[in-house]
């Protein structure tokens, strides 16, 4: 990047002169300032903490672990907080940078204008002149490729015509203006196009009258050769009216040798029918016997399948199920009547399957008795809760009945010490003092009901 100068504007009597490059490197080192204490302390931290064992199970481990990460984590908390306090710093320089920068260009263009206006309109002007010339100069040759197109698409315009037409053609080319006033310098090459197609128009006019003379005498010799094809013609028919009854003659013998040779056709045909029906009866007990052959090889492989799918069929069941599954195998019929030349495969198969399914039926055997001792484990676990919890219930119930019993006898107290504050008679006979007391009586049984209560 190029380094770029700005002078700046003249402050305190004196022309300070910074580079860009330099401002940008004193924001850059003030933003990082910051930032760049707390990567100072990285290293005291890795010396401190890195590869640092806790004893976490304990509370003075744990307590020192929690302390040592506050000490990391604060100082990782405060670097976002310092970029983007330093992010907004320097997003105002930039928003700043901006508007001066728009006020210097407003200034410069003040200036650069007018100049520039004075420049653009001398170049428009001789823009557009040399712009006129080159389309006159356009429009010029533009008119000599015309006439030259027009005066070489001449011959192919009679191209095909006959003489007469091509004499019109050379009349109105030779006819055709050319001079300067109409070309200027391409004058001379349009007029050597024209005599080069006069030329040729001319030579096209000479092999039209060749031609036109040489049709002349072959319509000549098309009439005489008419008039002998016509007498050819007229023998041809005789001899073909001949020929025609020969043909008739001879098609009645060879109707009469078909009819015969299409009888022996079907005597042929039909013992060929029959070496072919007997032929397809062979051939259709043949394939279905061989479906039936390939039928019982899918039913043999479908059985041996059936009996080393078994202890994968039988992967999640239980004990029972397995030994369900291994009376079945033990029951099985492997004979050839069943197996065929494959009897041995399938016994060998049923012996693999067995030995898997009695490891899997001692295997679900223990299974279900570990299940069992853990579910009458967690029954009795439960019971004793249970129990425990009855337990606890009846001696919460005793004790409220007993603070039921001393509410009663509270609230009998306190209708006895109210009746003796309402009592007229020993209204003059009852000291203050004996009042005093039943009146402290009274409030204290009356507080012990309320909380008896509640």
């Amino acid at each position: 990047m190029n380094q770029q100068i700005i002078e700046a504007a003249p402050q305190a009597g004196a022309a300070e002169v910074i580079t860009s490059k330099t401002a940008l490197a004193t924001l850059e080192k003030a933003a990082l300032a910051e930032l760049s204490v707390v990567d100072a302390g990285i290293a005291a931290l890795r010396r401190k903490y890195r590869n640092k064992t806790y004893d976490v199970a304990t509370a003075e481990g744990m307590d020192a672990a929690r302390k040592a990460r506050m000490d990391i984590r604060d100082r990782r908390f405060k670097v976002p907080h310092i970029v983007k306090e330093q992010k907004a710093a320097i997003k105002k320089v930039a928003e700043k940078v901006d508007s001066e920068g728009e006020r210097i260009v407003a200034a410069l263009l003040e200036l650069e204008t007018p100049i520039h206006d004075q420049i653009k309109g001398e170049e428009d002007r001789k823009a557009a002149i040399k712009a006129q010339k080159e389309r006159e100069e356009a429009e010029a040759a533009a008119r000599v490729e015309t006439a030259i197109a027009d005066i070489l698409a001449k011959p192919a315009d009679v191209a095909g015509k006959s003489s007469e037409h091509i004499a019109l053609a050379i009349e109105a080319l030779d006819a055709v203006p050319v001079s300067l006033e109409l070309y200027g310098d391409a004058a001379g090459r349009v007029d050597s196009v024209k005599a080069a197609t006069l030329e040729r128009l001319d030579g096209m006019l000479q092999a039209a009258q060749a031609h036109e003379k040489e049709q002349q005498e072959l319509a000549a010799q098309r009439a005489a050769l008419d008039a002998e094809r016509q007498r050819q013609e007229e023998a041809a028919r005789t001899q073909r009216e001949q020929m025609e009854q020969q043909q008739r003659e001879h098609d009645a013998r060879m109707a009469e040798q078909r009819a015969a040779l299409e009888k022996m056709q079907r005597e042929t045909q039909a013992q060929a029918d029959e070496i072919a029906r007997k032929a397809a009866e062979q051939r259709e007990q043949a394939e279905r016997i061989e479906r039936e052959r390939q039928q019982r090889a899918k039913d043999i492989q479908r059985r041996i399948d059936a009996i080393r799918s078994s202890p994968e069929t039988h992967a999640d069941s239980s004990a029972a199920a397995i030994a369900t599954a291994l009376q079945a195998l033990d029951g099985m019929l492997i004979v050839g009547d069943y197996f065929d030349d494959r009897t041995a495969e399938a016994q060998a198969a049923r012996s693999t399957s067995r030995q898997a399914l009695t490891v899997m039926h001692a295997s679900a055997t223990e299974r279900e008795r570990i299940q069992s001792e853990q579910a009458a484990a967690e029954r009795r676990i439960k019971e004793e809760q249970e129990a425990a919890a009855r337990r606890k219930a009846d001696e919460l119930a005793a004790q409220a009945a007993a603070l039921d019993a001393k509410r009663k006898v509270a609230e009998q107290l306190f209708d006895a010490v109210t009746g003796l504050l309402g009592c007229e008679e020993l209204a003059g006979e009852v000291s203050e003092s004996t009042r005093g007391l039943i009146k402290n009586a009274h409030d204290v049984i009356a507080q012990a009901t309320t909380t008896t209560t509640a």
